[in-house]
């Protein structure tokens, strides 16, 4: 499972503002590893795409060097620094530009990200019902349900949970 990370801008109403939600994925991007620049252009992160185009020219320069036979590496290098650090780039520039950090989410893909970020906000958005119909509410029903069980599966680095439990 991934880990993706919701952000929402601060200040809107809450139509706008889920609108607005960016979810990101935190980890490992495998295009921006193939093609960092075109990538970091798709992300519209303008200053770091002119930051790594410039330095796999500097590093290309040294190709007619005694340095040769490393700048295959090196560019390599690079590649491999946008697609660790290029969505924490990302989130930093939606930060930059008032996105809140709402939470982080483990799920398979993005889709499934979404529904479990919306389908758990909608029910804390809706009115709760009246109380002398003898219908519980939401937060009622929330409260009678027993917590999700998680799999140990998979979501176990090293021999420490990463959710802080010792199991």
């Amino acid at each position: 499972m991934a880990s993706f990370v919701v952000l929402e801008p601060e200040g809107l109403n809450e139509k706008a503002q889920a609108d607005a939600t960016v979810i990101v994925r935190d980890g490992f991007a495998f295009f921006a590893l193939i093609v960092p620049f075109f990538w970091l252009l798709s992300k519209r992160l303008w200053l770091e795409a002119f930051v790594v185009f410039a330095a796999i020219l500097a590093i290309g320069s040294a190709a007619t060097t005694q340095f040769a036979p490393v700048v295959p590496f090196l560019i390599f290098l690079v590649s491999v620094l946008v697609a660790l650090e290029g969505n924490d780039w990302q989130i930093a520039k939606l930060r930059r530009r008032g996105y809140v950090e709402k939470a982080v989410i483990d799920a398979n893909d993005l889709g499934e990200a979404e529904i479990r970020y919306f389908v758990d906000h909608a029910d804390l958005r809706q009115p709760p019902e009246s109380a002398d119909t003898g219908t519980e509410t939401i937060h009622q029903q929330r409260q009678l349900k027993s917590p999700p069980q998680f799999p140990h599966i998979g979501s176990q680095i090293g021999l420490v949970s990463h959710r802080g439990d010792n199991s």
